[in-house]
């Protein structure tokens, strides 16, 4: 998906980019009660560009990204809760269903902090790109 905005800063490689509406906002039913009018994106210019704030650019944004990132903060943490939920009983037979549910917790907890720890991990390699100066 290619996002055009403009620049608010530059700090070393990174950009923080100003975007309005989305092309998706226009076709939105609820788009005049939308609060969200303008966002920040904050992209790399790995093509070292040269770039000043108020420049208008386009910044790539990886389609299957902001599936993946859904995936590492809900999807991941509720698996762990189920598999810990259900090992902690074959492991130990007869444990009480609330000791289950604490297991549960405890790889949903695993689940969170893996999320956490791989964002911090790729932070770099995983942010938006500059493609382009208009």
């Amino acid at each position: 998906m290619i996002e055009t905005g403009t620049i608010k800063s530059i700090q070393n490689d990174m950009v923080i980019i100003g975007c309005g509406d989305a092309a998706a906002c226009s076709s939105c039913g609820g788009s005049a009660f939308c609060s969200v009018k303008e966002r920040t994106i904050e992209a790399i210019n790995r093509k070292a560009l040269d770039l000043a704030e108020g420049d208008t650019v386009n910044v790539f944004i990886p389609p299957g990204q902001a599936v993946f990132a859904a995936f590492m903060v809900m999807i991941l943490p509720l698996i762990l809760f189920m598999v810990f939920f259900m090992a902690s009983g074959k492991v130990i037979p007869d444990l009480a269903e609330g000791i289950k549910v604490l297991f549960g917790l405890i790889g949903l907890a695993g689940g969170f902090l893996s999320a956490f720890l791989y964002s911090q991990a790729t932070k770099k390699t995983r942010v938006p790109e500059v493609v382009s100066k208009l």
